[in-house]
């Protein structure tokens, strides 16, 4: 564990020595954590038991299992600095890699700046995550697979001119249409407060390959793309047999052009771009299509401050905990998408903040939980 003045550093020997280049990226490998929560990449025979196993890129180890509190520490004001480098073609490491972590893990205050691949991946498990920073990765930023079920909140991306990858790269089987693409436990996200902040030609959010998702209170800005969500396949859309299909929920996006933000995958005949807007607009409250009023490209400006939070008032359904059925089958279905009978609880993981985006009302360079121990976030 580190504190906001001193936070831990896992850098090179050149940015302690300040030679390092200003977007140097891939001097050192990366952090791999490996837990025994429940990941969907294995056979029908083994899912949802401990024997549910696989190695996950970056280490030759075994991760997965049944336990979805599996506790593998924690991360408490940390950088993670110029990592990814490639192992051997093709297997380049994230800045941190969460394969099968589970939700008794603790992750707080955390940046990755400068990475070469991804900024964090998640292979699967439950791990939540407050205060996540990602800065000028070489590759997506958010990259979810196997199954993954946490939750996010305080999450700020902030992508460099000289990438063009996606801010979310979110799926569920891995492009392994062999086991279903709605297969559980289903890849479902639970992120809120965000502000993403892209820069290349590409979506800042593509969703594929059957994953779920829940996104609340946030910032979406592209001023280099025309679309913003991107989809491919038709069970991208579509409600699981216990795991709902994407939701979205006070979120402020700004494009570049002035028509639909959405696109679909045109290597994939699965699903519409008119499909993908008429499923997403029927599972959103308040997904506000704009132009961006933020202060110095970062805090909270009129326009932003305009869009009610999902947290108030009959909104707050927009994020809820696992609760019984009346079968007594689990299921996560919000209220007001099911005829069922369920009774649920606000998940109180999360802060139920009155305002979108990462940074609350007021904030600026000096006074946000982000100064004092990051880098690169409030330079040009």
């Amino acid at each position: 564990n580190g504190t906001r003045s001193k936070p831990v550093r896992f850098t090179h020997n050149s940015a302690i020595e300040g030679t390092v280049g200003e977007l140097e990226r891939g001097l050192w490998g990366g952090i791999v954590i490996l837990g025994k929560a429940p990941i969907n990449k294995c056979s029908n025979d083994v899912r949802g038991t401990a024997a549910c196993e696989r190695v996950v890129e970056g280490s030759d180890a075994l991760m997965g299992g049944a336990s979805a509190d599996d506790n593998s520490g924690k991360l408490n004001f940390v950088r993670v600095e110029y990592a990814g480098y490639e192992i051997f073609p093709g297997n380049e490491l994230n800045g941190i890699t969460f394969g099968a972590v589970g939700s008794g893990t603790e992750v707080d205050y955390v940046q990755v700046h400068n990475n070469q691949d991804d900024c964090v991946e998640f292979f699967g498990g439950t791990v939540n995550v407050k205060h996540l920073i990602c800065t000028n990765a070489g590759d997506d930023n958010l990259d979810i697979d196997w199954g993954y079920q946490g939750k996010m909140q305080f999450v700020v991306v902030k992508q460099s001119s000289d990438t063009s990858d996606h801010v979310v790269e979110s799926d569920n089987t891995n492009a392994d249409a062999a086991v279903g693409y709605l297969t559980e436990p289903r890849s479902r996200p639970m992120i809120a407060n965000f502000t993403f902040l892209a820069q290349g030609a590409d979506e800042p959010l593509k969703y594929k390959e059957g994953v779920s998702g829940v996104y609340i209170n946030g910032i979406v800005v592209n001023a280099n793309s025309q679309n913003l969500i991107e989809s491919t396949n038709l069970e991208t859309i579509q409600d699981g047999a216990l795991t709902p299909k994407l939701q979205h929920h006070s979120v402020f996006m700004d494009s570049a052009g002035d028509t639909s933000p959405f696109k679909a995958d045109t290597s994939s005949s699965g699903v519409t771009a008119e499909q993908l807007e008429a499923s997403l607009k029927e599972r959103a409250t308040d997904l506000v299509i704009g132009t961006n009023t933020l202060v110095g490209g970062m805090f909270l400006g009129d326009a932003e401050e305009a869009v009610t939070s999902s947290f108030n008032g009959d909104k707050v359904q927009g994020m809820c905990a696992v609760g019984p059925h009346a079968s007594g089958t689990p299921t996560d279905l919000c209220p007001t998408y099911s005829s069922k009978e369920e009774r649920y609880i606000v998940d109180t993981w999360f802060s139920a903040t009155d305002y979108i985006g990462a940074f609350s009302p007021g904030s600026d360079i000096e006074n946000n939980w982000a100064s004092g121990w990051t880098i690169g976030l409030f330079t040009a």
